[in-house]
């Protein structure tokens, strides 16, 4: 990121702003550093900034991957593979990663799937749904979600579901 045209702040006032941005969300080292860095702090300043985060427990990799994935599966209906993706953006480890996903539960995980393909087919409409080419699209836009192409076919081929699902409006 390029810094802003204003004034660099002290590293001193960068820290306790972090702090204070951290008190009220998770964060990642990544997001940490790409905002120091928009605030035009060294980045031998940075790199301490973020070792007293780290030691002060206001930032931690694992801990914001379990967030993140938590929040995106459960409020944003978001499939494994789009959450891995986002973490994989944000520079999380293969490790972070692995343990955020296997906390998802596994319930929540499904009905956010059959939410995902039952708002699909109220947009379509149950007629189109039925066919060929509804099915299709459905089956797009749950794995542009992110969601895996066995779980999708799975439930797409479940014929009292989707009958289930084509009823309710």
């Amino acid at each position: 990121m390029k810094p802003h045209n204003r004034k660099p702040i002290s590293p001193d006032v960068a820290l306790e702003r972090l702090m204070a941005l951290c008190v009220g969300a998770e964060h990642c080292r990544h997001e940490m550093m790409a905002k120091l860095s928009s605030w035009g702090i060294a980045p031998d300043n940075a790199s301490r900034i973020i070792a007293t985060l780290k030691k002060s427990k206001f930032i931690d990799d694992r801990r914001f991957a379990v967030a993140y994935a938590h929040d995106k599966a459960r409020f944003n209906a978001w499939g494994c593979r789009k959450i891995r993706l986002g973490l994989l953006q944000k520079h999380i480890t293969a490790d972070d990663i692995t343990a955020a996903l296997a906390e998802i539960d596994p319930e929540d995980y499904r009905q956010g799937l059959l939410q995902t393909i039952r708002s699909k087919i109220i947009s379509l409409g149950p007629e189109v749904s039925a066919t060929y080419e509804g099915r299709t699209k459905i089956f797009r836009h749950a794995a542009s979600r992110g969601f895996e192409p066995e779980m999708i076919a799975g439930i797409l081929r479940d014929r009292g579901l989707m009958d289930e699902m084509m009823q309710c409006r």
